[in-house]
């Protein structure tokens, strides 16, 4: 098995974790943060929720917008 992929990146959901981030180091440069409802309709939580100005971690990692 060489191809492994972290449990949580299974899951669709709208949220960067950690799952998503290799060992290397990241740069991300924030646009903007805003209370908002939770995206993934599981609760009406509020939750701060930071936007990057990035489109993509890396080339075939995509941000969610």
């Amino acid at each position: 098995m060489k191809d492994k992929t972290h449990y949580r990146k299974v899951f669709d959901s709208p949220y960067l974790s950690s799952a998503d981030i290799v060992v290397e180091l990241i740069v991300l440069t924030i646009s903007h943060v805003v209370l908002e409802l939770d995206k993934t309709k599981k609760t009406q939580d509020r939750f701060n929720t930071t936007y990057f100005k990035e489109k993509q971690i890396s080339p075939n990692e995509k941000l969610s917008q």
